[in-house]
């Protein structure tokens, strides 16, 4: 199915999340791809960006959430704390965490990095941190499937 975001979806979405039509909202939410979904997240304000992300588990917001450009990134990372960025950081590679993570203010970023349970993943990114973004460190996840 081919999803087209009118102003129309878009306004219903806006009612949905106003009168807090949970189940009406993760419905709707089902039927899309992340990417869709992030298309639609990013045409909302902040706090209902934030609304939104809150009715996934937290493997699916990570999803959504790094499709989003990064200024809405920026929006929305202004209201959650940094364990709850890392909370997000820990569902996705550690070469796209890096990214987020760069855009963050600098002491931000620190803290997001402190609060990532797992230690592999956070050791993989603080590896990453360490390289320039347009070189081949800078460019790769550190997970490997075996």
């Amino acid at each position: 199915m081919q999803f087209e975001l009118t102003q129309e979806y878009l306004e219903r979405i806006r009612d949905a999340i106003a009168n807090a039509e949970n189940d009406f909202l993760r419905e709707k939410m089902e039927e899309l791809h992340y990417q869709d979904i992030s298309a639609i997240v990013q045409e909302l304000e902040v706090d209902q960006m934030r609304y939104v992300l809150d009715l996934f588990p937290k493997h699916e917001g990570a999803l959504i959430i790094r499709e989003l450009v990064p200024e809405d990134r920026k929006r929305l990372f202004k209201i959650y704390e940094p364990e709850e960025i890392a909370s997000f950081i820990t569902h996705i590679d550690s070469d796209d965490a890096v990214d987020i993570i760069n855009e963050l203010p600098v002491k931000t970023g620190e803290e997001v990095v402190a609060h990532i349970e797992n230690k592999e993943k956070a050791d993989h990114v603080r590896d990453l941190l360490h390289y320039d973004e347009d070189c081949a460190g800078g460019l790769m996840a550190k997970e490997v499937i075996k």
